[in-house]
């Protein structure tokens, strides 16, 4: 095998390796949690992903509807609170649960951010997650959502909905995250030494 094809595959094999880090990642926060994209989820009700869920630590497990939830984290409402305070630059909290402005420059980049759910063409782009927190009293799911409304209507954020579990939405996902894969340095020099061997070996076939 020569230097050229040894040095494009080490490349090759780094970029594969750099890819499968962020695959479903949406947003990697500041506390290092890689969120998933609501998209991937939109389609599970919350009653069978709370059966894939511990019930302490809330690693999930497994396929539900073929979607695989190994090593995910179903999100408490507390931390999609933090989460969408961090996109939004609001204070999103338990006092705060809700909050609207007209033409917003933090909806559209929150919801590129987390994937969008619900989009009504010509009206509305939304994301909107489910948490693992149940209300016994309403019945239900807490969710997190952050609306992107066309002018003149406001734009929200809500953390105090309510999302039944039975309920088969496609218009909502669910909020997991997991600690984001931080190449290990050995990895990060291989593919820096694959890139530098190419731009050598492709020097040294120039000048033949």
């Amino acid at each position: 095998m020569n230097r050229f094809l040894k040095s494009a595959l080490t490349v090759g094999y780094g970029l594969a390796f750099l890819a499968a880090t962020s695959a479903h990642a949406s947003y990697i926060d500041s506390n290092g949690l890689e969120w998933r994209d609501l998209t991937d989820t939109a389609e599970i009700i919350p009653n069978s992903l709370d059966s894939a869920c511990d019930d302490t630590t809330f690693v999930c497990s497994g396929d539900v509807l073929s979607v695989s939830v190994d090593g995910w984290i179903w999100a408490s409402i507390t931390e999609v609170r933090s989460l969408l305070s961090e996109l939004t630059g609001l204070d999103v909290s338990v006092s705060n649960p809700s909050y609207a402005e007209s033409d917003s420059a933090w909806a559209p980049s929150a919801i590129g951010a987390l994937g969008a759910t619900l989009i009504t063409p010509g009206t509305v782009t939304a994301s909107i997650g489910v948490s693992r927190d149940y209300s016994v009293a309403a019945g239900g799911y807490l969710k997190g959502e952050v609306w992107d409304y066309v002018t003149p209507r406001d734009d929200f954020v809500y953390t105090d909905r309510i999302m039944p579990g039975q309920i088969d939405d496609p218009d909502i996902g669910a909020f997991m995250y997991r600690q984001a894969n931080v190449p290990e340095p050995s990895s990060l020099a291989l593919l820096l030494a694959g890139v530098a061997g190419l731009g050598f070996a492709r020097r040294k076939r120039l000048q033949k």
